[in-house]
């Protein structure tokens, strides 16, 4: 234990012995105890940050795909092609259900057209 100004005594270690001094959200130093008198200043970590660059494989052409890809919305059995997003022209009153395919169902159920997924709603209009 340190007093308030940080002195600490440490009784006679006999041996190669090392003394380590942690503190949580610092860093650890491990001094060995050969000296007789030593000091220690704990530091904060520095904290390093890095910005990764754009890749340039094909995995980079996939993940930008994926960005942009919509899915296929399907509104009371109509189904709803490019840019359309039915849900923007409905009432939510009216939405009775909502449905999301994935990957290999939306395709066996859609064809390449649900590739993106697809999403199926159904309203109060169709029962």
């Amino acid at each position: 234990m340190t007093n308030p100004k940080g002195v600490y005594t440490i009784p006679a270690v006999v041996g190669n012995a090392n003394l380590i001094f942690s503190l949580s959200d610092y860093s650890t130093q491990e001094i060995p105890t050969a000296k007789s008198n030593i000091d220690v200043a704990l530091e904060k970590p520095t904290r390093v940050s890095y910005r990764p660059s754009a890749p340039t494989s094909n995995h980079a052409n996939h993940a930008e795909k994926a960005k942009t890809a919509k899915p296929l919305y399907v509104a009371d059995g109509v189904t709803k092609k490019g840019e359309e997003n039915p849900l923007d022209d409905l009432n939510p009153d009216d939405i009775v259900n909502i449905t999301v395919l994935k990957k290999k169902e939306a395709t066996e159920a859609y064809g390449s057209t649900g590739a993106n997924g697809v999403i199926l709603i159904k309203t109060q209009k169709q029962k």
